[in-house]
């Protein structure tokens, strides 16, 4: 499966998570990929009756069982923004580093998950509507805040030092993956002074 979710982002940092799309079949067929080019084409209403458009999105490469197939899709589509990524653990790794190149020569990103999920869970305890502020519809309570949450950080020692790891506390977290490349989407083409 591919699991999209399709976020907001205002002034100030403060957010809408607008929806959540599982799109079930076989990850290497191109009908799977044909849904998710559809579903980043098509128009996005909001909640006053104006349209929108994915404006950039960022695709998890994968494991190595559909990582080809990622890059040749984001390769297709890199005029529009879309770009792979790869997460990486730790809390020493920047929010988002400079670009590798695949085989074929597009970019391929890697993203301090650590850092981005602290962020993210840093706005979710932020209780007033405005700057940083994350919006959550009822349409997706539930499982998407349960998959939102599904995870938290714990200092550990290691080699004498203390760091932060993320343990995961049920099977499901697409929804918090998703936050993730949503987030970091927007930091790479609509806020790229603000990395860290």
């Amino acid at each position: 499966r591919v699991e999209v979710s399709i976020w907001g982002f205002g002034q100030s940092m403060e957010s809408w998570a607008i929806s959540h799309t599982v799109i079930t079949g076989d990850v290497l067929a191109a009908r799977l990929w044909d849904e998710v080019r559809a579903l980043l084409n098509a128009p996005v209403q909001t909640a006053d009756g104006r349209e929108g458009y994915v404006f950039a999105a960022c695709i998890d490469s994968g494991d190595g069982y559909s990582t080809q197939t990622v890059y040749r899709f984001c390769e297709a589509l890199a005029k529009r923004r879309i770009v792979a990524v790869k997460g990486v653990g730790g809390d020493t790794v920047p929010m988002i580093a400079s670009p590798s190149r695949t085989a074929s020569g597009s970019p391929l990103y890697k993203l301090g998950v650590d850092r981005i999920k602290r962020v993210i869970y840093d706005r979710l305890g932020i209780a007033v509507k405005g700057p940083g502020y994350i919006h959550i519809p009822d349409s997706l309570s539930g499982e998407f805040w349960e998959q939102l949450t599904a995870e938290s950080p714990e200092t550990v020692v290691e080699r004498g030092r203390q760091v932060t790891r993320w343990k995961q506390h049920r099977a499901r977290n697409e929804a918090l993956d998703c936050a993730v490349y949503a987030l970091a989407a927007y930091e790479l083409f609509c806020h790229p002074g603000a990395r860290k």
